[in-house]
């Protein structure tokens, strides 16, 4: 499993949007970042104007700011803020600083960050949602000949997220008649995913005889649905939240996403059709990709339109 943060940083990198910097010291407004000066001739102190820093552990961590306009000073790597920092980080504490998004999305609105815009939070769920994990979902037997999953289970909505065995048949096993010995193969029952009134429900041919013992359904979940060890609606919150997707899976997704958002954003401007490209070769990475959830629909209004 990986945090958020893990996930976080690995997209920073491969973005090339900044990084992950130690705090040396700090006043109310302004932070000293280790290794972050610049000893070239004339350096910019506007390079890093309206970037996002945000505070990922320590004093005030999971909050946001502004980099100020030539608030940087490239002699000794300090940062100017605003608004000032609402609890003020002390050396060893760690500030991630990004330019093209916000790591969350209580960032002010600027030129970088139009409402069209996202954050590395929101990009990360996204890549999550289209990904699945493999796992299993206990169910317990009943003598009905249908089970309510919509409810605890509502992204179980179509018969690709029910994991097949290796003779091609759905992978759900029951206990075994013999006591002791391991669960069987449960796929003789004829079991399917079927609409009903009140959402998807799992409907077998031949119910059981007794409500006794649990069976065991094996599921192809969307990674953003199974976080920290627990069923999620929101998927990844807090930077500690973990997700069993690989990373480098993710990283391929998110990048396709975030470059998306770029080229929407660049409308008309010359740099739109470069994201437009970036883009369109992500989707022959992410198209190889092993976890990646075939079965997901990804709407027309989010098909590319080259700049």
């Amino acid at each position: 499993m990986a945090t958020l943060s893990v996930y976080k940083r690995a997209c920073i990198r491969a973005l090339d949007d900044g990084g992950s910097f130690i705090v040396t010291s700090a006043t109310a407004s302004s932070v000293v970042l280790y290794q972050f000066t610049n000893a070239t001739t004339g350096a910019s102190t506007e390079r890093h104007n309206a970037d996002w820093l945000y505070v990922a552990t320590g004093n005030g961590a999971s909050r946001q700011y502004h980099v100020r306009t030539s608030g940087y000073v490239p002699s000794t790597g300090t940062v100017t803020i605003a608004p000032p920092f609402v609890v003020q980080p002390v050396a060893t504490d760690q500030v991630e600083l990004t330019k093209l998004f916000p790591c969350i999305s209580n960032a002010p609105t600027s030129d970088q960050s139009p409402s069209m815009g996202a954050d590395y939070r929101t990009l990360i769920n996204r890549a999550l949602a289209r990904l699945y994990v493999p796992r299993a979902l206990g169910l317990t037997i009943t003598t009905a000949d249908t089970y309510t999953t919509g409810v605890t289970y509502p992204w179980l909505d179509r018969m690709e997220r029910l994991a097949r065995d290796d003779q091609g048949r759905i992978s759900i096993r029951e206990p075994s008649p013999v006591a002791g010995r391991a669960p069987v193969s449960s796929a003789w029952r004829n079991w399917e995913l079927v609409e009903s009134g009140t959402g998807t429900v799992l409907q077998t041919r031949t119910p059981f005889a007794s409500a006794t013992g649990t069976l065991s359904v094996d599921v192809l979940s969307p990674a953003d649905t199974f976080i920290s060890g627990a069923e999620s609606a929101v998927g990844l919150l807090s930077d500690t939240d973990t997700a069993l997707a690989p990373v480098e899976d993710v990283v391929a997704v998110f990048l396709q996403e975030a470059y998306l958002v770029l080229m929407r954003r660049q409308t008309g401007r010359p740099d739109g059709g470069q994201w437009a490209k970036l883009y369109a070769d992500q989707q022959a990475i992410v198209d190889r990709l092993h976890f990646l959830d075939r079965s997901a629909r990804v709407p027309q209004s989010a098909q590319p339109v080259a700049a």
